[in-house]
C-alpha cells in the first residue's frame, strides 16, 4: 500500500514528537537497555532530518511554481503590444514593460522604481483619472493626447485598474494605454463625410419645402383643390425626407458621443401640447384622436428641451403609423419628488414578447407593419439614447388586448446641469497644440 509523502511526514514528525514529550512510552525497549540510547538517538536526528528534507522539498517546488508564474506572468508583460506599468499610489512604478520604457530610452529594470509625474508633462488628468478609481474601486477608460518628457504620443486610450488586497483596498494601480491616432483621422474622415452629406440633403430639401409653401399660399398665383392637394402631398414628402436627413445625423452624433446635453428648465405639458398641435395632422388622416392627460405635480422639468421634444415627437408619431385608424392615442404624463414619467398609449396589433425587447434597438421593427418605411427603427433608437443620457429610462409593453405602451422616466433634476455627456469633437484638434497631459 502506498502512503502518501504528506501522510508520511506527518507520521514521522508524530513520532519524533512523541519521543521527545513522552520517550517512556513510544520506544520503551530502546530505554530499557542504556545502549539503546544511541540508536534512539540515531532514529531521532534521521527523523528530524527527513522531515526537514520533505518540507524543504515542498517548499523548493512551491517557489520554483511561483518563479515559473512570475517568469510567465513577465514574459506576457513585456510581450503585450501596448505600453503597461504598474505605479503606487504616489506614482512610482513597480513594473513596467519594454514598450513602455523605450519612451524614455531605458530598460525595463532602469524605469522600475521612478515616480510617474517625473517622466509625463502636467499631471492634473492623471490625478484626476485616479480619484475616480479610488472612489468607485472599479477600472477606467478615458481617450487623451499624451506627452511625456521627450515628446508627443498623440491621442491614446488608456485604461487604470486597480490593484486590491485581501481587505479590499487599494495598494497600486495597472496603467495601460495605446496609441489610436488612425482610429481618430479614420473618425474625422467619418463626421466629415456625414456632414457634407446631410448638408447636401438638407439644404435643397429645405428650400424645396419652402417653394412648395410658397405656392400653397398663393404667392404666385391661386391653384385648384386638387392642385393643392398634391402640392400639400409633395410637401409633406419633403418635409419626412428633412426629419429622416435629421434623425440620421442625430443618431450618428449620439453613436459617436458627439452630442451635448444642454439642461434647461421648462415646462414639459407647454411642450407636449405644442408637440401634439405639430403633429396631429397626420394623426387626422388616420382618423385618430390625441388626448393629454397631465397628472403631474410639477409642469416644470430640468432637461434638454430640443432632445426631450425629440422623443415626444417619436413616440406619438410611432404610435400613428402603427396604431388603428380611429383609434385614440393618450398622452399621459405624472412624477414623483424625483421623476417625470411620459407614456404614449394606443391600440395597435399585439407585438410579441421577443420583438418587444428588440424594439428600441438599432434597425428594429415590428412585423405588425406591412410595408417597411424608409429610416424605420432609428427613431425609437434614438429616442432610448437620449433618455438614457438623461440617466432615465425607456420602456415599452405589449397587450393581448391590442394597448401598447411606449414611454419614459428621467430625473426631474439633475446636479450635472450644463454637463457634456461625451464631446468628441475634440478629436479632431492637433495633441501637439494641446496642454500636456500625462498618464
Amino acid at each position: 500500500m502506498k502512503i502518501s509523502k504528506k501522510y508520511f511526514v506527518c507520521l514521522l514528525y508524530t513520532l519524533v514528537l512523541g519521543f521527545v514529550l513522552a520517550p517512556e512510552k513510544i520506544f520503551p525497549v530502546f530505554l530499557i537497555q542504556s545502549k539503546s540510547l544511541i540508536l534512539t538517538g540515531v532514529i531521532v536526528v534521521s527523523g528530524i532530518l527527513a522531515f526537514r528534507y520533505f518540507v524543504l522539498k515542498d517548499l523548493d517546488t512551491q517557489n520554483l511554481k511561483n518563479k515559473e508564474k512570475d517568469i510567465f506572468s513577465s514574459k506576457i508583460i513585456s510581450n503585450l503590444p501596448f505600453y503597461i506599468f504598474l505605479k503606487t499610489l504616489d506614482g512610482k512604478i513597480q513594473v513596467t514593460n519594454q514598450m513602455h520604457a523605450k519612451l524614455f530610452n531605458m530598460n525595463a529594470s532602469e524605469l522600475e522604481g521612478m515616480n510617474v509625474f517625473n517622466l509625463y508633462k502636467d499631471i492634473d488628468s492623471s490625478i484626476k483619472e485616479d480619484k475616480i478609481i479610488l472612489q468607485n474601486k472599479k477600472y477606467n477608460i478615458s481617450e487623451r493626447c499624451v506627452n511625456t518628457i521627450n515628446g508627443s504620443l498623440g491621442w491614446c486610450r488608456i485604461v487604470k485598474t486597480p490593484v486590491l488586497d485581501k481587505n479590499g483596498n487599494i495598494t497600486s494601480i495597472a496603467v495601460a494605454f495605446i496609441n489610436i491616432d488612425n482610429e481618430k483621422n479614420l473618425q474625422d474622415s467619418k463626421d466629415t463625410f456625414i456632414a457634407n452629406i446631410t448638408h447636401d440633403l438638407k439644404t435643397p430639401t429645405i428650400a424645396q419645402i419652402r417653394a412648395l409653401e410658397m405656392l400653397l399660399e398663393n404667392t404666385y398665383g391661386s391653384m385648384t383643390d386638387e392642385q393643392k392637394e398634391i402640392v400639400s402631398q409633395i410637401k409633406e414628402s419633403c418635409e419626412y425626407m428633412y426629419s429622416l436627413v435629421r434623425t440620421i445625423l442625430e443618431t450618428y452624433r449620439f453613436d459617436n458621443g458627439q452630442t451635448k446635453i444642454t439642461y434647461s428648465v421648462f415646462d414639459l405639458s407647454k411642450l407636449v401640447t405644442e408637440t401634439i398641435s405639430e403633429i396631429s395632422s397626420l394623426a387626422e388622416e388616420k382618423g385618430q384622436n390625441i388626448i393629454f392627460k397631465s397628472g403631474l405635480l410639477s409642469d416644470f422639468v430640468n432637461a434638454d428641451e430640443v432632445l426631450i421634444k425629440r422623443v415626444i415627437m417619436n413616440l406619438i408619431s410611432n404610435a400613428i403609423t402603427y396604431g388603428f385608424k380611429n383609434t385614440d392615442i393618450i398622452v399621459s404624463t405624472n412624477d414623483n419628488d424625483t421623476t417625470m414619467t411620459l407614456q404614449v398609449l394606443n391600440k395597435s396589433k399585439y407585438i410579441p414578447e421577443a420583438e418587444l425587447k428588440e424594439v428600441y434597438n438599432k434597425f428594429k421593427t415590428s412585423s405588425n407593419t406591412k410595408f417597411a418605411k424608409a429610416g424605420a427603427g432609428l427613431g425609437l433608437y434614438l429616442s432610448k439614447q437620449i433618455v438614457e443620457a438623461h440617466k432615465g429610462k425607456i420602456f415599452a409593453t405589449s397587450n393581448q388586448d391590442n394597448t401598447c405602451i411606449f414611454g419614459f422616466s428621467i430625473p426631474k433634476a439633475t446636479a450635472n446641469t450644463g454637463s457634456v455627456i461625451s464631446d468628441s469633437c475634440n478629436h479632431i484638434i492637433d495633441c501637439k497644440k494641446q496642454e500636456s497631459e500625462t498618464v
